[in-house]
């Protein structure tokens, strides 16, 4: 079928064996690609008896049935899945760069890795083969300097460059939240599936090719491409990213009550937030733009810091999520600082997110004195100690002193210590990302039953919660109310199935704010060729979230599950959102009843059944 190759690489890194499997169009159809089928591949291949690091837990890689394709956002992404060693439940995460487009472009949709090597190496894709190599020269060091070696060799042997996905040294060391990088600023950054990665003794993933992938309607691709680059050029809020970085939205953030500040416990930070925000990279430090290979938007920004503490050379700067984590979350208003950090996370492959959050947590734990120096091994970690926070960074990847406990996450660092539960803000183990559930209730809903954990990107909640999108069709055509919980269940699931279907596209949710439900239909047909109804292609969204769902439940998870932490569930006492907390149980009643979910947390047969996942209602013994 157009769109995909129909064959995915199964690697055994124990014996070396490697093979083609072939995957069907119906399989394709009914899943899509991306997380989509990840998550159909991890759950024929799930032991819940498995450690997340175990040797035969697989790590999934897949592309979209819209990778390779001119539209925009679409043309190089792709997914890694796996079970998460962070939560211990279902991971996945998005990447850009340019890795995504070339593995599709030696002739795979996707590739299955089991097993563990006897000591390190590096799978090397060309198009049509596959090679494992060694890598015992690139074991230690960071992801900059390993993707520099790979591309030098490649030049020196009169090739072109290849595309790279490699892990740092917290990789290596299983640090629970380490990523996996490609170029110096594209990260598959949640879940810690770069530890997966590093436990299986791969440290890169190779792939140079240049096959073109056939797409059912090449005309219809032309005019469909035209009309959404239109609505991005009119979207205010793609635009603002194009100008300013995803780090634009600190202001706007700042002023609705939607950035984190001071651990989740603060409401305003004027005098902070003006000196992080996007303006200010740009008269500072920014040298340039950037975009993933194809990308029209340009939200990536290039920084330098020619001198001082912080100094860096030319690089990938920090986004939104970083901004916020080592900024405002820890009262540092100093931008170089974020930026130097920024650059250490990514060369040492750490997620910015969950390690901010972890940080943050054990400052807010610190100045309360629920955690002393006693349980640090002697560091103090203190509101705006910025020179404290970029030297535990290398001791996290390293696994050094009290960066081993770090590098566990926050709610293992409470649990392993004893205390401090009430301060941590993840849900199901996962840190939450820089967007507050006080001002948006049905963000609190989305991050409680998020499948991987407290996520802004695995819906479409947040961009139609904040007003930036609609979706007629689907019922969601008028601005949400924030402080409302009636209606929020309803468009939980809606968008859920829309945020399931960008995943398995493996779409990148910005340049796809204006996009409405016909854009996406008219992608989807255009490049498979599989003549998707609306109700049809919102019914595979609908599969993929309920078998990641019940991927969950597998492995153990429960209504118990589903949850807010305290923190979200305590108002702040300043600022747009002050005084206001989510009420999570009255929308977790209608969601669970809209969804048929049963006392324990499953979907119901009925449910399964009617959308085609019988295999995993008689897994689940419903």
């Amino acid at each position: 079928m157009a769109g995909y190759w129909n064959k995915i690489l199964d690697i055994n890194l124990s014996s070396g064996e490697m093979r083609e499997i072939a995957v069907p169009d119906d399989d394709y159809k009914a899943f899509v690609g991306g997380s989509g089928m990840g998550a159909k591949l991890l759950f024929e291949r799930l032991d819940p008896a498995l450690d997340p690091l175990a040797a035969d837990s697989p790590l999934i890689i897949t592309t979209g049935p819209l990778t390779g394709s001119t539209f925009p956002g679409s043309v190089t992404r792709y997914s890694v899945v796996g079970r998460s060693p962070l939560t211990g439940l279902f991971g996945e995460s998005s990447n850009g760069g340019n890795f995504g487009v070339t593995l599709k472009r030696c002739g795979f949709d996707g590739m299955i890795i089991a097993g563990a090597a006897s000591g390190p190496v590096l799978i090397e894709i060309t198009e049509n083969k596959c090679e494992i190599k060694d890598a015992a020269d690139l074991w230690g060091k960071d992801t900059y300097a390993v993707q520099a070696e790979i591309a030098s060799r490649a030049v020196a042997a009169g090739g072109k460059k290849p595309a790279v996905m490699c892990v740092g040294p917290a990789g290596e060391n299983l640090v629970k939240f380490a990523n996996i990088m490609n170029g110096d600023g594209n990260a598959a950054g949640r879940c810690g599936l770069g530890a997966v990665m590093g436990g299986k003794k791969l440290k890169a993933i190779t792939a140079s090719g240049n096959l073109k992938v056939a797409f059912a309607d090449p005309e219809g691709m032309k005019a469909t491409r035209a009309r959404t680059s239109e609505k991005i050029k009119e979207s205010v809020a793609v635009q603002s990213m194009s100008a300013f970085g995803t780090a634009g939205s600190v202001d706007l953030g700042s002023m609705v009550g939607d950035l984190p500040i001071k651990n989740w416990s603060q409401g305003t930070w004027d005098e902070g937030a003006e000196k992080i925000n996007g303006p200010t990279m740009a008269d500072t430090i920014l040298t340039k733009t950037a975009a993933c290979f194809g990308c029209p938007v340009g939200c990536k920004r290039v920084v330098k810091i020619d001198a001082g503490p912080n100094a860096m050379l030319e690089g990938a700067g920090p986004e939104y999520e970083t901004v916020g984590m080592f900024g405002s979350m820890m009262l540092v208003p100093d931008l170089e600082h974020i930026a130097k950090c920024n650059e250490i996370c990514n060369k040492l492959g750490i997620d910015t997110i969950s390690c901010g959050g972890s940080i943050a947590f054990v400052m807010d734990a610190m100045e309360q004195g629920i955690i002393t120096a006693e349980d640090t091994g002697g560091l103090e970690f203190k509101w705006g100690g910025a020179e404290q926070v970029k030297a535990v960074l290398p001791m996290i990847a390293s696994r050094e002193g009290f960066g081993d406990l770090l590098a566990e996450g926050s709610r293992e660092i409470a649990r392993r210590l004893g205390k401090g539960g009430d301060l941590l803000a993840e849900v199901k183990g996962l840190e939450a990302p820089m967007h507050d559930p006080r001002p948006y209730w049905g963000m609190g809903l989305n991050y409680a039953v998020g499948n991987r954990g407290a996520c802004h990107v695995n819906t479409a909640q947040m961009f139609a919660e904040h007003g930036f999108a609609f979706y007629p069709e689907l019922g969601l055509n008028d601005e949400m109310p924030q402080y409302e919980t009636e209606g929020k269940a309803f468009a939980n699931i809606q968008t859920q199935k829309l945020g399931a279907l960008l995943n398995a596209f493996c779409t990148c949710h910005f340049p796809s704010i204006p996009f409405d439900e016909q854009d996406y239909l008219d992608m989807a047909n255009t490049a498979t060729g599989f003549g998707y109804t609306l109700d049809a292609l919102m019914e595979a969204g609908d599969r993929i979230w309920l078998l990641k769902r019940g991927i969950n439940n597998l492995l153990g998870a429960t209504r118990a599950d589903d949850y807010l932490p305290k923190k979200f569930l305590t108002p702040v006492e300043d600022g747009a959102a002050a005084g206001m907390v989510p009420d999570i149980d009255a929308m977790l009643a209608d969601f669970y009843r809209l969804r048929d979910i049963d006392e324990q947390g499953r979907p119901s047969r009925a449910t399964l059944e009617k959308i085609g996942l019988n295999k995993l209602a008689d897994a689940l013994k419903v």
